[in-house]
């Protein structure tokens, strides 16, 4: 639990940095990411 802060920055970071596929464990969390990116990116 106290990586997932830092896990969700990198996520995040991967994401707007081209990345298409993240491994997770957290995979709720990780679709948050997921929709935020989108939604920055207009998508």
């Amino acid at each position: 639990e106290e990586a997932l802060n830092g896990t969700t920055v990198l996520n995040t970071f991967a994401l707007l940095h081209g990345a298409d596929i993240l491994r997770v464990h957290d995979v709720k969390e990780a679709m948050e990411c997921v929709r935020m990116v989108e939604a920055l990116k207009g998508k």
